[in-house]
């Protein structure tokens, strides 16, 4: 059975007969774990509502894809968000050269590197292990009492503690993200996934990073704990899968072992929030504003507006200049209509970002499908201008980087409006709120 999906289409019925045959149950309540999709019982069968990922789930006898609506439109915001990516993983890529060349065999390397690894030694530790017993193992005083109580055939239990022998659980988890990835890699073959497959048996059960980035940095924390040691095979296997999630496969995602299965999903809004911070950052570049945009530290971290409450304090990106938040976007993966000024949650949403991080502006930047715009939509009573911006996915295939600066080119009073907003900024001194001094402590973590 194949059954493909849209992003954010239409919901599709699979019947009991086939849900069971296929044993989509287990692996499908996955999905719905991490929103990939969503899924409801009906009379019929099973409804299955994709959401805002693309990827595959691949088993046995089945695949579910979810294809994006506009795969060109996809492909630019790619290369978007690895400018992105290059930039947050500057400082991290000096160390992620392998001792080998991964240039042509990537997988051939990381397979000889395991191998190695193997033979060498997994990286291990001591782990303390607390667990109730009739015949506990370790440091007892008691213990010869216990031992004589059990040859008397009396019933006990008794709660003893002891170092116990276990594999580095991050060393592990760090090199399962990376064997996923390793049969779209160029060069390939059957016979090494087989010899990386029978290799990996020796390594205990870990569950794969959520995306590449985390694995990437978890790699380099490895790198400098056995950096006193002499595990020099394993940190040559760490840097082998440094440099494979960092060169060309920045967008791997969502990558995990299902039930019988291998599921590789992307998160398509959070991608189109790094192609915003990247469109603001070369439109700053353009201005005359010694600025910097930024994934701001509170976005994921369910933060409240309030002490007590309130809609999540969630902004996207954020301009910093001088060490102060000036402003404010908000990244929509959402069409919206040339005639609307905006989805009225959304506007709401932005000026409490603006008002609570004490900002000069804010920006909502939309997709669209027809002619682009932007316009000045209010002002907060602080006097900060609220702005938004709608791209089409044709700008963006055009310009690409400069589609931001291209558009509000063409919109000069919008664009004045921001100069002002922007020197204002600058010129007066801002005390920053507790919202954003926090927000600023989490992005230089």
């Amino acid at each position: 059975m194949k059954l493909i999906l849209q992003e954010r289409g239409s919901s599709v019925v699979v019947s009991l007969d086939e849900w069971r045959s296929h044993s989509l149950d287990q692996p499908m309540k996955a999905l719905a774990s991490k929103n990939v999709l969503r899924i409801a019982r009906s009379n019929s069968g099973f409804v299955v509502t994709p959401g805002n990922y693309v990827g595959e789930l691949v088993l046995p006898s089945a695949s579910v894809s979810i294809e994006p609506k506009s795969p060109s439109v996809l492909a630019a915001m790619d290369r978007l968000a690895l400018l992105s990516k290059e930039k947050h993983l500057e400082n991290l890529k000096s160390e992620g050269v392998p001792d080998g060349s991964t240039e042509g065999d990537p997988a051939g390397e990381f397979r000889d590197a395991l191998l190695d690894c193997v033979y060498e030694g997994i990286p291990w530790q001591y782990v303390r292990e607390t667990h109730t017993t009739s015949f506990p193992r370790g440091r007892i005083e008691f213990g010869k009492t216990v031992r004589q109580i059990a040859a008397r055939g009396i019933r006990h239990r008794v709660i003893a503690t002891r170092p116990v022998h276990r594999q580095d659980q991050q060393f592990n988890r760090v090199v399962q993200s990376v064997i996923p990835i390793l049969p779209t890699l160029v060069g390939v073959t059957a016979r090494t996934l087989r010899e990386v497959h029978t290799l990996s048996q020796s390594l205990d059960v870990a569950e794969p990073f959520g995306t590449s980035e985390e694995a990437i940095v978890a790699a380099h924390d490895a790198i400098q704990n056995l950096a006193i040691g002499s595990n020099t095979a394993a940190v040559r296997l760490l840097k082998c899968c440094i440099q494979i999630l960092t060169t060309g496969h920045l967008f791997a995602g969502w990558v995990a072992h299902v039930p019988n299965g291998i599921a590789r999903f992307r998160n398509i809004e959070a991608l189109w929030e790094r192609c915003v911070q990247v469109l603001v950052d070369v439109w700053l570049q353009d201005s005359a504003v010694q600025a910097d945009a930024r994934l701001h530290g509170l976005r994921g971290s369910e933060a409240r507006l309030f002490p007590d409450g309130g809609p999540l304090l969630d902004p996207d990106v954020i301009i910093e200049a001088e060490g102060r938040t000036i402003g404010a976007i908000d990244a929509k993966y959402k069409l919206l209509d040339p005639m609307s000024s905006g989805a009225s949650a959304d506007l709401y949403q932005l000026t409490c970002y603006v008002r609570s991080l004490n900002a000069g502006l804010g920006i909502l930047v939309h997709l669209t499908e027809r002619n682009e715009y932007a316009k000045v939509v209010g002002t907060t009573l602080e006097g900060a201008p609220i702005v938004i911006v709608t791209i089409s996915d044709k700008l963006l295939l055009q310009e690409r980087a400069c589609a931001l600066s291209s558009l509000l080119a063409r919109w000069p009073l919008v664009r004045e409006r921001l100069d002002q907003s922007f020197a204002h900024c600058l010129a007066e001194t801002r005390r920053n709120r507790v919202a954003d001094l926090f927000g600023n402590v989490l992005l230089r973590t």
